[in-house]
């Protein structure tokens, strides 16, 4: 593709040079010899078997390693889900470490308030996220929120009573929401597709690896007096280091074509394919611009880039790809209010069959992988090995980094195979083991209180009485034997056994449940214009449960008398979300967000171009299937002559029709 007439016009968007006197300078360059063939597919044929070869897009035809830049680029989103985790985790040793600090034991409802706090603060900063970074980007929305974290983690530091402790994890919740909402949708547009699950699933690795932070710093401090404010003080260190870390970062290149500032796109292109020549990478700007014109994305596509196309259509060549966005802007009155914006964007989000089952997907694997239960674990680890009693009554911070451990090495494992043996494979195995685990884990707990194991849940230094702070009613919060007779081999078998089985969960849950929903969240929007919408829509589904959970979750184990009841539960929900898997995963490994949509239309049996079926991906792209060689062969043998457009040969023709009408000429 020759650069000429591209990339002038682009650079003029972003140094304000005018394009038109730009082009009466410009010698006129003249066109490569045309095509000999003069009978070839109409474009929405044409883009199918585009879509299918080495020019599909940059990684597709550009062999793609790890770069220190995306090395970089990955370790600097992703803390954003090195500061959740870490909260997860301190949250587990601020329950029992906290003790009468603020002038009394926490009582239930206190600590599942200073739990769900976090919660509902995600879910109104998910909700906010999304949108915002359509107007502000991905990499201000992630200082935000990392600028939100510190001061959060401050305001804990200080209280002197429930309330301020609450505001500060309610402000903490709202960085973690938004950065939840953002960081996996930016790492994965900026993510090569072969590439994809180990960078995404870099913001779940660095989860994990932040629980396992916290718990040790947990198990440290917990002897400390006053050791849980140094818990939460030290989680502000990340945050300070992301901080420095994002204002050398990149902005997410699919937002800048949006926005109109090709100059950055390209720059950024170029930082992750260093490889890549010029004319490559001028042909992905392209392909981004084409998806932006076949979403109709009026709101998110800036009004500088369509002002720029309709005033420079008519005095210089354009490519087609250009042009046809040029047809669409020439139809769309030349601005938009955002509540307008916005009401298309929800439109289209529900409307369209490919973005309403994406979100369905999206949004019903972020219920299951809080239904689940397992944060509930991660928020209560502590808590519920004290009820299963000895040897874990000294210090059970320190046993609860065993589950931090195994979760931080699950996911490195995940990350390892996920782009190999695939998204739904992977899911679907782990979502039966991990309904396995908790079905034993239920039956481990019931028999604790069988054997007579302790299980009066009273931090060790605080008064033991039952308005201290103890979770169980007394007929729950019983000792069997006598302390002499726990340390027996009886006692311990089942509290160990019980350990175990929360491994195991927890390490099933690392393989799948804990990466892939993410994974799957930063991938499956076809539509870029409802991508971050549908993100942030899924991912307040993913924190409405988990406030449903950590809000009530010691109720319900009073509810059911213990947590063996609450366990059981948990693997039934479990049994539904392998169901939902087996329904709803779409195989999407290797496939690059433009063709995503395709890839779900024949997933489930739509027609594409006239056609559908099972697709086959080669080497991170769609390939030519039989059917677009017959339909080739159909358009040829039926004469469909067309006049060969005044383009360069380099040039593809991708224009998506809108209208039954366009299916047959073009």
């Amino acid at each position: 593709m020759t650069r000429t007439a591209a990339a002038p016009f682009r650079d003029s968007i972003d140094d304000g040079t005018d394009e038109r006197s730009r082009l009466g300078e410009a010698q006129d360059t003249p066109h490569p010899p045309r095509s000999q063939s003069r009978i070839r597919p109409p474009a929405p044929i044409l883009a199918s078997l585009n879509a299918g070869n080495d020019e599909g897009g940059l990684s597709s035809s550009h062999e793609q390693t790890l770069t220190p830049y995306l090395l970089k680029l990955s370790l600097v989103a992703g803390t954003s889900g090195l500061l959740f985790g870490w909260d997860t985790g301190i949250c587990a040793g601020l329950l029992v470490a906290i003790k009468g600090d603020l002038g009394h034991p926490l009582s239930a409802g206190e600590q599942e308030l200073v739990v769900s706090a976090t919660t509902v603060g995600a879910i109104f900063g998910s909700l906010i996220a999304g949108r915002a970074s359509d107007y502000l980007g991905r990499k201000r929305i992630i200082l935000i929120a990392a600028c939100l974290f510190l001061l959060g983690s401050l305001e804990q530091t200080a209280s002197n009573d429930v309330p301020q402790l609450v505001l500060g994890r309610f402000i903490v919740g709202l960085a973690v929401g938004q950065a939840a909402a953002v960081c996996p949708m930016y790492l994965g547009e900026i993510a090569p597709s072969s590439l994809r699950g180990r960078i995404v699933g870099t913001n779940s690795l660095l989860v994990t690896g932040g629980q396992v932070i916290a718990y040790l710093v947990n198990a440290i401090l917990f002897p400390v007096a006053h050791g849980w404010r140094w818990m939460v003080l030290a989680s502000a260190v990340p945050a300070v280091v992301q901080l420095v870390g994002l204002l050398s970062l990149d902005e997410s290149p699919r937002w800048l074509v949006a926005k109109g500032r090709f100059i950055q796109a390209r720059r950024v292109l170029k930082k992750i394919y260093p490889g890549a020549t010029e004319d490559m990478v001028e042909n992905e700007v392209d392909r981004i611009l084409e998806n932006l014109k076949r979403s109709r994305q009026d709101g998110l596509l800036s009004q500088q880039v369509a002002a720029t196309l309709r005033e420079s259509s008519q005095d210089r060549p354009t490519t087609s790809v250009r042009r046809s966005l040029d047809s669409d802007v020439a139809e769309t009155p030349p601005a938009h209010s955002s509540k307008a914006t916005t009401r298309s964007k929800w439109s289209q989000l529900f409307s369209d069959p490919t973005d309403r089952r994406a979100l369905i997907i999206a949004s019903g694997l972020m219920f299951f992988q809080q239904a689940c239960g397992f944060n509930s674990i991660m928020y209560y680890s502590s808590r519920l090995l004290l009820m299963a009693g000895p040897p874990f009554d000294k210090n059970p911070n320190g046993f609860a980094s065993l589950i931090a451990i195994t979760n931080f090495i699950g996911t490195v494992i995940a990350m390892r195979f996920v782009d190999s043996w695939g998204r739904r494979k992977l899911m679907l195995w782990t979502t039966a083991a991990m309904s396995i685990s908790l079905a034993l884990l239920a039956g481990s707990f019931a028999m604790i209180g069988d054997v007579g194991g302790v299980v009066d849940t009273t931090p060790p230094s605080a008064p033991s009485s039952a308005s201290n702070g103890t979770i169980f009613p007394p007929r729950v919060a019983t000792t069997g034997p006598s302390s002499t007779s726990s340390t027996s081999a009886p006692s311990h078998f089942w509290p160990l056994l019980s350990l175990f089985l929360m491994i195991l969960f927890t390490l099933s849950y690392a393989l799948g449940a804990g990466l892939i929903p993410w994974l799957i969240l930063s991938e499956i929007f076809p539509n870029p214009s409802t991508r971050s919408l549908g993100s942030s829509l899924a991912t307040c589904a993913n924190w409405s449960m988990n406030l449903v959970w950590s809000a009530s979750y010691l109720s319900f184990v009073q509810l059911l008398g213990g947590p063996a009841g609450t366990f059981g539960v948990f693997s039934v929900v479990s049994a539904m979300s392998w169901i939902f898997s087996w329904w709803g995963i779409v195989e999407l490994r290797g496939v690059e967000l433009e063709e995503v949509g395709r890839r779900m239309q024949q997933q489930e049996g739509g027609s594409v171009g006239n056609g559908g079926g099972s697709a086959r991906p080669t080497s991170g792209r769609f390939a030519n299937t039989e059917e677009h060689d017959e339909e080739r062969e159909r358009f040829i043998v039926s004469g469909e002559d067309e006049e060969e457009d005044e383009e360069d040969e380099g040039q593809r023709d991708v224009q998506r029709p809108r209208g039954s009408a366009e299916r047959t000429s073009r």
